[in-house]
Parts: C-alpha cells; structure tokens; sequence
C-alpha cells in the first residue's frame, strides 16, 4: 500500500499524508468500528441465548456457534488494537516519570483493588476488612472436601406439551429464521 500511494516528486509530508487517509480508509473497510461491532455480536448471541433456552432449535445453535466464532475472532482483533495503542503511548511516554505513567499506574491500581462486594443477603459491602472475610469464606467453602454438591435438576425442569414437543421437531424456515432475527426479538 505505501508503494502504490508514494509519489516521488512529491512532498514527505503531503506523501505522509496521503499515506493515513488511505491507510485509515483501509481500516475502516476491513475492519469498521471493532466497538460497535463486539456491541452487536453480543447483543444477538445474547438474544439467539434467550431464544435456545427456550426452545433449542439447530439452527439458531449453529448461528449462536457461527456469532460466537466471529466474537471471538473481534475481541482478538480488539486485544491487538488495544495492545498497539497502548505500545505507541508507552514508546513516546515511556516509563520517566511522566503524566502518562502515573495515569497508567493509577488506573492499574484501581483495576486490581475490590473496592466493594455483594453480600449473600444482598447488600453492598465497601469495609475492608470485612470484605476480605467474605472472600476468605467463600473460597474456603469452595475448596473444602466437606461440601459436596449435589445437583438435583427435576424440579427445574418444566415437562414440554405434545404441540411443543411437535414445534421442536418441526424445520424452521429460512423466512421464519430471517423475520425473528432481523425482528428485534433476539435484542
């Protein structure tokens, strides 16, 4: 790309700057937006989610693998846009002792203290000292050879009327599949 955009007779700069305009319109047609794009794909796994917890239909199971691949292949795209920001901020502000350090250290301290938990009676604990009891408890219970679950799953389970029975075992239409996901039912 930078060959075919360089023109010799021309200008560094004006050479530079063609370069970004077209490296950005590059951008924008391979990639788009990664944001608003994660936004989607998580808006209708979620909602093909809520339609196979209802009722499992094959298809919507292999467009939630399909849209969970695609997810999967953006967050990494998103980790790598992240990864190279943050290198060309850490080139040019480095680790003297700048503004861009300090703010980087801060944010890092801030993401790795909890600053407050939810209680098993449902209220909000910010106390130190009695979060840290709290967390103690809970992985202690977790781990302990002592609590042994047992997952007693009849009585989550509602029994399926013959018409339902009928409706799961019926093709789905490519219309009906097309009209529920672009309907909003899945958002």
């Amino acid at each position: 790309m930078l060959a075919n955009m360089w023109k010799s007779g021309e200008s560094i700069v004006s050479n530079i700057e063609r370069f970004q305009l077209e490296a950005s319109r590059w951008n924008k047609k391979s990639f788009g937006h990664i944001g608003r794009r994660k936004h989607v794909l998580m808006v209708h796994i979620r909602g093909i989610e809520r339609i196979n917890e209802a009722s499992p239909v094959p298809y919507f199971q292999e467009l939630e693998d399909k849209l969970k691949g695609e997810l999967t292949e953006v967050l990494r795209q998103e980790e790598s846009l992240w990864f190279q920001r943050s290198r060309s901020e850490w080139i040019k502000g480095g680790d003297r002792n700048t503004k861009y350090y300090h703010r980087v250290a801060k944010v890092r301290h801030r993401r790795n203290v909890c600053s407050r938990i939810k209680l098993d009676d449902g209220q909000w604990c910010s106390e130190q000292s009695r979060i840290r009891q709290e967390v103690v408890a809970f992985f202690k219970g977790v781990f302990s050879s002592s609590r042994v679950m047992d997952w007693d799953i009849n009585g989550w389970i509602n029994p399926l009327t013959r018409v339902e029975r009928m409706n799961l075992m019926r093709d789905v239409q490519a219309e009906e599949a097309a009209d529920s996901f672009n309907s909003g039912v899945l958002c």
